[in-house]
């Protein structure tokens, strides 16, 4: 009870002890005489103090209404704090619970980590957890352990996490490939060991390809990404020839191109929420158009020989591929399989006077295995090797097969990476051959920007 209404009480009682005093006083004129001018004054005095009495109650009453309607002002204000409190919480838990699945944005923004949200909850795309997702339970049981956290940004583009949902980023980047080979050439007969009749010649080519490419990915759901990439190349060959015959001949080749790459549209899916011990798995599929300039189409001479560098493979291919990622605080393992579909296409064309008719393009299979290290909440590092097996490519030239050889390209790759701010982050990988088939090197340096 209120003081108010405590006070308002006390006065009540009060005038009801003025009027049984006045009822104890005027008993007594029917056994005793009383002075009339003196009962009367005594009348007066209880009429004026029950008159006051009765203004001090009035006043008591609507003090009391005005406090009544104070304190369900308040009582609102209360609930409605109560309610957007709930409400705020709620969309933290259900932020974080998308960070710490990913591992970007802490990287370009994730957070890997948190156990999986209960069933109905967002699934797992950069997250985090919070009372209205992981508190509830059912009576008795143990909250869920929560796995450990890591910020890694460094990791290779085929091994990093979604991109939240509603959330796009914008990635420029440039490339730079560098590849070199050495060759010599017997052409004629050996007589006896250290005699022989014919042409040495000695070649030696070097090829350089810089690309400038600017990607989105956007998250469309808690579980589903989309991409899209499109790259604008230039490539330089230098080929130096030295032939030995009556007399020494040197030659060089430069070869100059620049023009469109070939677009990319690519999806990937998350199939499960991340928890303790068990890693996340990610399946992708990616479409490469053939939008580049076709290296069977370029311009050559009358012997065949090119005269222009192609911008692209020339062929549609189709990849899928599954990735799967495995916090392990302060880092993240991270291991990927690919498989690119390459799809033939016939030609017709006059090479050299012989005709091209149709050519088949190898697939191709690839592994990726590594992990990322977070340093610090900004910078993290990664190391990682990458293994491709491109299967013999199928020409039919003038109705003769003729098919290549298999090809297995291995590269170490070494990356690293700054988050300038919470949208910007700085991230560089560089890629050194350790194959026959491999580049020599391969520079990437990109720039995600979260909106």
């Amino acid at each position: 009870m209120s003081s108010q209404a405590r006070s308002v009480r006390l006065k009540l009682w009060g005038g009801a002890s003025l009027v049984a005093t006045a009822v104890a006083l005027a008993a007594p004129a029917a056994h005793a005489e009383v002075d009339p001018a003196e009962l009367q004054r005594q009348l007066e005095e209880l009429k004026a103090q029950v008159a006051a009495q009765s203004e001090q109650i009035a006043r008591d009453r609507s003090a009391l209404a005005t406090a009544q309607s104070t304190l369900d002002q308040q009582g609102q204000a209360l609930r409605a704090v109560n309610d957007r409190f709930g409400a705020i919480m709620g969309e933290r838990e259900a932020l974080l619970a998308n960070l710490r699945a990913a591992g970007y944005n802490v990287i370009s923004a994730s957070t890997v980590a948190d156990p999986a949200p209960p069933p109905g909850a967002p699934p797992v795309t950069a997250a985090a957890p919070g009372p209205s997702s992981q508190s509830q339970g059912a009576v008795g049981e143990a909250p869920p352990e929560e796995p450990p956290k890591t910020t890694v940004a460094a990791v290779p583009q085929e091994a990093t996490v979604l991109t939240p949902r509603g959330h796009l980023i914008v990635e420029p980047d440039v490339e730079y490939t560098l590849t070199s080979s050495n060759l010599l050439v017997f052409r004629g007969v050996e007589i006896v060991p250290g005699v022989q009749l014919g042409v040495i010649e000695a070649s030696n080519t070097v090829r350089a390809a810089e690309a400038a490419s600017a990607s989105v990915r956007y998250g469309l759901t808690r579980r589903l990404e989309l991409s899209a990439s499109a790259p604008w190349v230039w490539r330089q060959d230098r080929v130096s020839i030295v032939q030995q015959r009556d007399q020494q001949v040197t030659r060089e080749l430069q070869l100059h191109s620049y023009g469109l790459g070939d677009v990319e549209f690519g999806l990937r899916y998350q199939l499960n929420e991340l928890r303790r011990n068990r890693p996340v798995l990610i399946v992708g599929l990616r479409a490469k158009s053939d939008t580049g300039s076709n290296p069977y189409l370029v311009h050559r001479d009358e012997f065949g020989a090119e005269t222009q560098l192609a911008t692209g493979s020339g062929f549609w291919g189709l990849e899928s591929s599954v990735t799967a990622l495995y916090p392990s605080d302060p880092a993240v393992l991270f291991a990927a399989a690919s498989y690119m579909q390459n799809f033939g296409k016939s030609f017709h064309k006059d090479i050299g006077g012989a005709i091209l008719n149709r050519v088949d393009p190898g697939d191709s299979f690839g592994l990726t295995a590594g992990f990322g290290f977070a340093v610090n909440p900004n910078f993290s590092y990664s190391v990682a090797y990458k293994y491709n097996l491109i299967f013999p490519t199928t020409v039919d030239l003038g109705g003769d097969i003729e098919r290549s050889h298999r090809l297995q390209v291995g590269t170490v790759v070494l990356g690293a990476s700054y988050r300038l701010s919470d949208r910007i982050t700085l991230a560089a990988a560089f890629e050194i051959g350790t194959t026959a088939d491999a580049p020599d090197t391969h520079i990437t340096i990109r720039l995600p920007i979260s909106f």
